[in-house]
């Protein structure tokens, strides 16, 4: 009976992470930071332009829980004049969340 309910839990668990993952448009983007700062809301934004050519001067939030670890990698990158990567869904609008973020090594 446990390997039935563990086969039936992981088999539940793997459709609901394909079916949220299908449903999301996220993608990553290479971009240059154009402008940091805070909403009006008090809420972190980042101004990125994707190198690509896919969206220019676009505001993104920075989520609150990684708000700090987000600026550091931003302020890394843009200090040694790095590659940013980001990713973020483009369909949301205004101002999409940033769901992940690094910085190409150079």
């Amino acid at each position: 009976m446990k390997k039935f309910s563990l086969g039936v839990f992981v088999s539940l668990f793997i459709v609901a992470f394909f079916a949220s993952n299908a449903c999301a448009a996220n993608a990553w983007y290479t971009v240059t930071v154009d402008k940091i700062g805070y909403s009006t809301a008090g809420v972190a934004t980042v101004n990125v332009t994707d190198t690509a050519g896919a969206f220019t001067n676009k505001a993104c939030n920075l989520p609150e829980l990684f708000e700090k670890e987000f600026l550091a990698i931003i302020l890394t990158a843009r200090s040694l004049n790095s590659a940013l990567k980001i990713n973020i869904d483009t369909d949301i609008t205004p101002r999409p969340d940033i769901n992940g973020m690094y910085m190409e090594s150079f």
